[in-house]
């Protein structure tokens, strides 16, 4: 394997590399017969790099958010506008074939009139050897936490602005006015998001002594806190997949997630589903988890083996579709 960095500085630096990047993976292109990489700052790149050479690429799509712009940015229309024609833009070059992470979002895909035998669907994986109780520490997260007994729900993630955690904010305030001894675990990368969150929780008395809001967690600690959760809560307004959803359920915690998009494909064992942007229902269902009241689906596995045959499937057909062969 070879990595080439580009060094790119500024607030804008995802942006340009979507321009900057474009003459070393063309270059770089020379020698490969396929291009393959993932929505949303690398397809513009693949697009115009394999629009120059010819050969066949394959665009992975994370997630489509289509009309949902608009309500990422209900203030912002101008913003909310050029997001979505960006999406439409980089959607509609030239690829030779699509790959969606999930059916919600091969579906959404569609809805931008790419033909669906272009389009597969193939699951990410879970590392399920990490992903597993059985090399989890939950005592010593709770021991070192100081979080003994206590009813303890988390949220973990990546803080943009599909991710819904104002309204689990929301809810945790509910929750923390009826479980005045329960403590809620927030695991964010930082940003101008995680400082706005951060702001808002010291300012209140009541969140300032519930909410554990964290930067970062080493991969063997978030994986023991998890773990050592009673539940897991995902709050999203969409998913591609739904990584954070699949990991707990690997783990056995339960999870309570929004009704939306890709969730209810990948959600199993002990959950709940609520409606999206509605604190009082996600409080509800912590209670009813703190009850032990979950419905309980049949376990589903999502593995690198599966995802790794159905690309080679996907590479092949997006090969024989070309001029380009396998030798």
């Amino acid at each position: 394997m070879e990595i080439q960095r580009l060094r790119l500085h500024g607030r804008s630096h995802r942006f340009s590399f979507g321009i900057t990047s474009t003459p070393s993976v063309a270059k770089t292109l020379r020698v490969f017969d396929l291009a393959q990489g993932p929505t949303f700052v690398a397809a513009l790149p693949l697009g115009l790099a394999t629009e120059l050479s010819g050969k066949p690429s394959i665009l992975t799509v994370l997630e489509v958010f289509g009309e949902a712009w608009k309500e990422f940015y209900p203030r912002k229309p101008v913003t909310s506008l050029a997001y979505r024609e960006a999406e439409r833009v980089l959607l509609r070059l030239n690829f030779t074939r699509y790959v969606a992470i999930s059916e919600h979002t091969r579906k959404a895909l569609l809805s931008f009139d790419i033909e669906s035998r272009r389009c597969d669907k193939i699951y990410p994986g879970i590392d399920y050897g990490f992903w597993t109780s059985g090399y989890a520490n939950p005592e010593l997260f709770r021991a070192g936490n100081r979080i003994g007994n206590r009813f303890l729900y988390m949220s973990y993630g990546r803080a943009g602005v599909s991710k819904g955690i104002e309204y689990l904010l929301d809810a945790a305030l509910l929750v923390a006015k009826r479980m005045p001894d329960s403590r809620f675990l927030l695991v964010l990368n930082e940003g101008e998001t995680y400082n706005l969150l951060e702001k808002r929780i010291t300012e209140s008395r009541l969140l300032r002594g519930h909410v554990m809001l964290r930067s970062r967690l080493a991969g063997t600690e978030l994986r023991d806190a998890v773990a050592a959760a009673n539940c897991v809560v995902v709050p999203s307004l969409s998913e591609g997949f739904g990584y954070t959803v699949a990991e707990a359920c690997a783990i056995g915690t339960p999870v309570i997630a929004s009704n939306t998009a890709s969730i209810p494909e990948v959600i199993s064992g002990r959950h709940l589903l609520v409606s999206p942007r509605n604190p009082q229902a996600i409080a509800d269902a912590i209670l009813r988890g703190r009850d032990g009241d979950w419905m309980v689906a049949p376990p589903k596995r999502f593995t690198w083996n599966d995802a790794a045959t159905a690309y080679e499937g996907c590479f092949r057909k997006a090969l024989a579709e070309s001029r380009w062969r396998l030798n």
